[in-house]
Formats: C-alpha cells, sequence, structure tokens
C-alpha cells in the first residue's frame, strides 16, 4: 500500500497542489483500477457518475514536470543526482528536484532560446548555452550567477566541463571550439582547423586534452 501510495502521489502531485482538499475526486479518479489506494477510498467517490477511462496499472513513467512554456531542447542531471536541470526555448533554465520533481529555480537571464545545458563534474557549476550567442554560469544551488561567457560569433552546439573544472569548452556553429576558465569567464584559448560546424565534443579522463569526433585531436 505504501508503495501504491508514492505512486499515487508522485503521479498526482500537479492534481494535488491545485486542489489539495479535493483529492478523492481530483486525483483518485485518475488513478490505474487496480490501485491499491483507489480500490481503498473508491467508496469516497461513488456520487461521480462520469468516470473516466484510465490504465489498469501504473505506467513505467514516474513524474512529468510541467512548467515551460515552450519546447524543452535539452536536459541534464547533476552528477551528485540532485538535481535535474531542463532547458526551454522559453529562454528559461528550470532546476527540479529529481526525487519529488518539485521546482527548485527558475533561471531567467538569456534573451534566446536555450539549447543545451550541463553541469560540472562537482555539480557546483551549470553552464547553459542560448541562441542569443551566450553561455551563462549558474550557482545551481541559490540560482546566482556566476558569469557570462561572449565569443563565439554564432549559437553554440554543445559544451563540457574539463574533470578537475579548470576548463570550461563550448563549441560553435562559427566552426571553432573556445577553451573558457570558468572561475573568471576568462577565454583560455580559441582551437580552429574545423571547416564546418563543431557538433561535439569530449575531454579526455584526465583532462589534458580535448577531442571531437568530426576532426583531429584538440589541444
Amino acid at each position: 500500500m505504501v508503495t501504491d501510495a508514492v505512486r499515487f502521489i508522485l503521479n498526482s502531485r500537479s492534481i494535488i497542489e491545485i486542489a489539495p482538499l479535493q483529492i478523492y475526486c481530483s486525483a483518485l479518479v485518475f488513478s490505474p483500477t487496480t490501485s491499491v489506494i483507489r480500490c481503498q477510498f473508491w467508496d469516497q467517490i461513488r456520487w461521480i457518475k462520469n468516470i473516466p477511462v484510465v490504465p489498469e496499472d501504473w505506467s513505467p513513467a514516474l513524474q512529468s514536470l510541467e512548467g515551460h512554456s515552450d519546447f524543452v531542447k535539452d536536459v541534464a542531471f547533476s552528477p551528485d543526482g540532485q538535481l535535474l536541470a531542463s532547458a526551454s526555448w522559453d529562454n528559461t533554465i528550470r532546476l527540479w528536484d529529481s526525487s519529488t520533481a518539485a521546482l527548485r529555480i527558475t533561471l531567467r537571464g538569456h534573451s534566446g532560446d536555450v539549447r543545451a545545458v550541463v553541469f560540472s563534474p562537482d555539480s557546483q557549476l551549470l553552464a547553459s548555452s542560448s541562441r542569443d550567442n551566450t553561455v551563462r554560469l549558474w550557482d545551481p544551488s541559490t540560482g546566482a550567477s556566476r558569469g557570462t561567457v561572449e565569443g563565439h560569433s554564432s549559437g553554440k552546439r554543445t559544451m563540457a566541463f574539463s574533470p578537475d573544472v579548470q576548463l570550461f569548452a563550448s563549441a560553435s556553429l562559427d566552426y571553432t571550439v573556445r577553451l573558457w576558465d570558468p572561475s573568471t569567464g576568462a577565454l583560455s584559448r580559441t582551437l580552429r582547423g574545423h571547416s564546418d560546424v563543431v557538433c561535439a565534443m569530449a575531454f579526455s579522463p584526465d583532462g589534458n586534452d580535448s577531442t571531437s569526433p568530426d576532426g583531429p585531436s584538440l589541444g
């Protein structure tokens, strides 16, 4: 029963937040027909005549996170598993509690749709790239801005932190990869050589060099 109750709460969270005093009719009727909670309290909603058609059992999906007003383009879990970040075309990033799906913080500041998000390996920084040609760094625990990285002449496609968080790399539609100091936002180096868009990159495990699949090893 406890297991079923957890599924009921997770599945009905948005409904419960809106109508907490009418859970018996606002959420219970939408539970699967074999739900223990539904069966236990079904006599509380016998007065409802038009019962919606529902599945027989719970679906594999635990929760639905709702709040963005436009497409969600990218998502990322923090390495410590505490947060889920979602990037949207509504120009915002939302940080969610990964265990409860509760909204922690909405990050605002980009003037264009947000295309990608990535956490640093220590979960202390979050980077977001936008169509406004900037990358913003955030403190995911407070939502405070940690700086704006500018320099690419076109939108960013992908980002990565070095394992020791001493470098931050951004790849762009302008055919370049740029390396930055994440603590100051200062540009360390611009890597040139590709003749087309750089779509992906990765730091080596020891952080000594970065490679992209559509080009040679990059220092």
